[in-house]
């Protein structure tokens, strides 16, 4: 496809799309391909799509749905709002993540198969005890390796105990009520406790938690609410895709992985793990209490978080970072 630049609306450079997530995709067709500088971020390659938030991603970008893959990289002189071409474009989808599911005609809809608690379990093991092989956790990941989290993580300590006790007994209402205070925790323009949570709700989802009882839908649906208010823009948006079932491409990986090899495994968990700071691990461990791995709880080197003040506690994110890849 050509990577020219093509004559765009008065006053704006259009840009030949390459290709794009799948909302990313959606919400240029809805405006037209207008993309204006996100006001929060005005430096930052997060860009508005209409209402929704999308990324521009180099070639050696993470695929997600809201990336966005230029032709060609913008030239430095262009800035504000920009026109870009979609026609033609290639759109990423994450695949499906829907059970072999049987329909009436004797048919199948087959996707990405879903998995047992049991193979959750048992990936869980596997990604301990191999820890050493994926990397150096950070984040929530140190849990992973059954290490002691580090300040400010360390606070919501109590909060995670509640958190994987709820998932244990299936009981959506105490996991919002436990999740809720996690929500900004951390730093960076990704909380740990977004990511974490998030990818929690991601595995839930797909082992099916969602389908068989609507109080996990209205779990998800409360916690994407009230990440709104409790982080930033960036970290809600994304919070809520991993709430609808819709993340990175690592993460579809990881999840058909459990139904695969050890080494798939190890493979989705090492290019998981390389996004962001700490916020591939806080996804990987989330992701792993939800399938229904065990976490090996270390006491915490300080106080452990108060629960009189969950409702209020929360940590800022830091300024605006490079988009994650």
């Amino acid at each position: 496809m050509s990577a020219a630049i093509e004559q765009g609306l008065p006053g704006l450079s259009a840009l030949r799309l390459r290709a794009a997530g799948m909302l990313a995709h959606a919400a240029l067709v809805r405006c037209g391909g207008r993309l204006r500088p996100l006001p929060a971020f005005p430096d930052s390659p997060y860009r508005l799509a209409g209402d929704e938030i999308v990324w521009l991603g180099g070639d050696n970008a993470t695929w997600h749905p809201r990336r966005i893959l230029l032709a060609k990289p913008i030239p430095a002189r262009l800035s504000g709002e920009l026109h870009l071409s979609v026609a033609g474009a290639d759109v990423w989808r994450p695949a499906t993540l829907s059970r072999v599911t049987s329909v009436s005609n004797g048919a199948s809809v087959a996707g990405v198969p879903g998995f047992t608690p049991a193979q959750g379990a048992a990936a869980g093991v596997f990604i301990g005890a191999n820890i050493n092989a994926i990397g150096t956790p950070a984040g929530f990941g140190v849990l992973l390796a059954a290490r002691p989290l580090r300040f400010p993580l360390d606070l919501a300590l109590a909060r995670l105990r509640a958190l994987a006790a709820s998932v244990a007994e299936d009981n959506a209402a105490a996991f919002e009520s436990a999740a809720l205070p996690l929500l900004g925790l951390g730093l960076g323009l990704t909380p740990s406790g977004d990511d974490f949570v998030g990818a929690c709700l991601f595995a839930r989802r797909l082992r099916g938690d969602f389908a068989s009882s609507p109080s996990w839908q209205d779990a998800a649906t409360n916690l994407t609410r009230a990440a709104a208010v409790r982080s930033n823009s960036i970290s809600a948006a994304l919070f809520g895709d991993l709430a609808r079932g819709a993340a990175y491409a690592p993460l579809h990986e990881l999840a058909a992985a459990l139904r695969g090899s050890h080494a798939a495994l190890l493979a989705a968990a090492r290019a998981l793990t390389a996004i962001g700071h700490s916020s591939g691990w806080d996804m990987l461990t989330g992701f792993m209490l939800g399938a229904g791995a065990t976490i090996d709880w270390k006491p915490a080197p300080e106080a452990a978080f108060q629960p009189e003040h969950d409702s209020t506690t929360v940590f800022p994110s830091c300024s605006p970072q490079p988009a994650r890849t």
